[in-house]
């Protein structure tokens, strides 16, 4: 009985104390940092950023409750601090270190623009201080009065790295007063109070991607155990993303460098990112999502460490599941939009695709243009050979609306038996060739798959950008298997269809295959690790549940008719290419 009670009193305590906690959708929070010490998870944040006098720490067993706030560290007396920014706490050495960045009143310090684009408006004492303590609870007290980094500097964003024994701090040199912001590093004393050597640069905010800002936030770094790579995340404004984290590999595995470009981790107006480990060994990215407002949370994203790359894990926390089957956007078809273009692929999207599928051919002057044919003539207003066209002369094109692509003749060894044919519509606007850059920075960053049909001599480079814009989990490439294993070894991990079918040229078309071909282009995909394939005509049953043992989606080009939809999809098929989409898709989803 006694044993009874105390589980019973146990079981009690624990509801009445999640009963007391907040759930992690219900509070708001930037530049979240976690610690994992000893079965606990201690969240730390300051807030409200302006006005605030200190930092307070959360605490969870589970990631999703967590405790009231209490503080941790409050500001020392006299300090005229206006603001304190993103929290961050270290276990070394048996103590832990707080590094938060403190705002001080203007004319505390002297700070001068060291650029002549910075504004004097933003200009205003801002340093990392770091602090100590013997509890990750607190209090903590600081190592010195005053930002460890030169004081005429701005500077935030501060966060510990140790190499080879030496601890370093490494901090955002602010672009309020260099323009472009410097992502710096330096030595630190055993007692963390100073620098040993004077602050070096490593690479500044516009080096990162195309479109990149001049903002370095947020820097973490991850020492891959599988291999020893080490990697950096980071934060900076891209443009057509927003807020971004982003990732680089040091080349040589030490933190002086140099360093990779930047790829793009999370690219959905979220960041200010860190990894960590759960108790159960999982590898997490939080960060703050969206960038600002009320509606700013603690998102967390399960980390896949490929021993290439990292990448987010569908289906995890709060990175949903990639769709298992559905319709895909044959060259984004689907309520009369032009084909291959952002128009199209936008309106794929709205109408439920859960697949787009484009063309990437390069054109003269190098670029990556969306075209289906080796020439314009068909679906532009112009013509010749995409590769013999400048970039500039296929932008000057108009893409025809499919009532005007459907009077030029398709070519024949690519014609399928479910070609639209003309109808009259009424003149619609001027749609433009779209780049691969555009074409697939339109979509989603989850939830749709982009099939990316790649020219042999572009499918490399495809995977490059793939990669660098942080699609690895929902972009492929669909091309031969050469190309596919020369673009696997720029970038393993880059996902693939299979197009090296057993069948070739027009009779791959227009003569249905023998059983025997069928299952041997579902071998060979199998063996060459691919993971989708494209048939054109119905395989077995059997061939089908192989792949999908095997891990492969299968995929099916085309169809636009209802009923030959439903046969498709009870002979389990994956995703069906279609340029009806609104027709076929009802059909397909529906219930046997």
């Amino acid at each position: 009985m006694k044993n009874q009670m105390l589980i019973v009193s146990a079981v009690a305590a624990v509801c009445l104390s999640l009963a007391a906690a907040e759930l992690r959708k219900d509070f708001r929070i930037r530049d979240p940092f976690v610690l994992a010490d000893n079965g606990t998870y201690y969240l730390y944040e300051s807030k409200p950023w302006f006005g605030g006098k200190g930092v307070s720490v959360r605490t969870s067993t589970d990631l999703e409750h967590w405790s009231e706030l209490k503080p941790a560290m409050v500001v020392p007396e006299g300090v005229p601090v206006t603001a304190v920014w993103a929290p961050e706490v270290h276990k070394y050495e048996g103590a832990y270190y707080l590094f938060t960045t403190l705002t001080e009143q203007k004319g505390s310090a002297p700070i001068q623009a060291m650029d002549p684009k910075a504004q004097a408006k933003n200009l205003t004492p801002r340093g990392t201080w770091v602090f100590k303590s013997e509890s990750p609870l607190g209090p903590f007290k600081p190592v010195k009065t005053g930002p460890l980094p030169p004081k005429e500097w701005m500077t935030l964003d501060g966060t510990l790295y140790v190499e080879d024994g030496q601890p370093y701090m490494v901090f955002c040199h602010e672009w309020c007063q260099v323009d472009n912001g410097r992502m710096c590093y330096a030595p630190l004393a055993k007692d963390f109070a100073s620098f040993t050597a004077p602050p070096k640069t490593l690479f500044a905010a516009r080096d990162a991607v195309p479109g990149a800002g001049h903002v370095t936030d947020g820097p973490f770094f991850y020492r891959s155990p599988k291999n020893g790579d080490l990697y950096m995340i980071w934060s900076n404004f891209v443009r057509g993303h927003g807020y971004c984290v982003l990732l680089r590999k040091s080349t040589t595995g030490k933190l002086a460098g140099p360093w990779s470009k930047d790829e793009i981790l999370y690219a959905k107006n979220g960041g200010h990112g860190m990894l960590f480990r759960t108790f159960d060994g999982k590898l997490l990215l939080t960060l703050h999502q969206p960038n600002s407002g009320e509606a700013e949370r603690m998102k967390l994203f399960e980390i896949e460490d490929t021993g290439n790359t990292l990448r987010l894990v569908c289906g995890t926390f709060d990175m949903p599941p990639m769709p298992a089957g559905g319709v895909c956007a044959h060259q984004g078809n689907g309520g009369g939009k032009p084909a291959n273009t952002v128009v199209a692929f936008t309106n794929a999207v709205a109408l439920g695709a859960i697949m787009v599928e484009f063309d990437v051919k390069r054109c003269k002057t190098g670029e990556l243009v969306i075209m289906h044919d080796g020439t314009v003539d068909r679906t532009t207003n112009g013509k010749g050979a995409v590769a013999d066209l400048t970039f500039d002369e296929i932008r000057k094109l108009t893409v025809k609306w499919p009532h005007e692509a459907a009077r030029a003749p398709l070519p024949r060894d690519v014609r399928g038996s479910d070609t639209p044919v003309a109808s009259r519509q009424p003149k619609h606007p001027d749609v433009k060739v779209p780049t691969f850059d555009e074409a697939i920075d339109c979509l989603p960053t989850e939830g749709v798959w982009i099939n990316c049909h790649c020219a042999v001599n572009v499918a490399t480079e495809v995977a490059r950008k793939i990669k660098a814009k942080g699609r690895l989990h929902q972009a492929f490439i669909a091309t031969s298997l050469p190309a596919i294993e020369e673009a696997r070894k720029a970038v393993p991990d880059i996902l693939a269809c299979n197009m090296s079918r057993t069948v070739r040229g027009r009779d791959a078309y227009f003569k249905p295959w023998p059983p025997e071909k069928n299952t041997l282009y579902a071998k060979q995909t199998i063996e060459h690790k691919c993971q989708f394939l494209q048939l054109l005509y119905p395989c077995s049953r059997a061939d089908v549940e192989m792949l999908h043992a095997a891990g492969v989606k299968v995929s099916y080009f085309k169809c636009d008719q209802p009923e030959k939809a439903k046969k498709l999809r009870d002979l389990g098929i994956d995703v069906i290419l279609s340029d009806r989409i609104e027709v076929t898709r009802p059909a397909f989803t529906s219930a046997p």
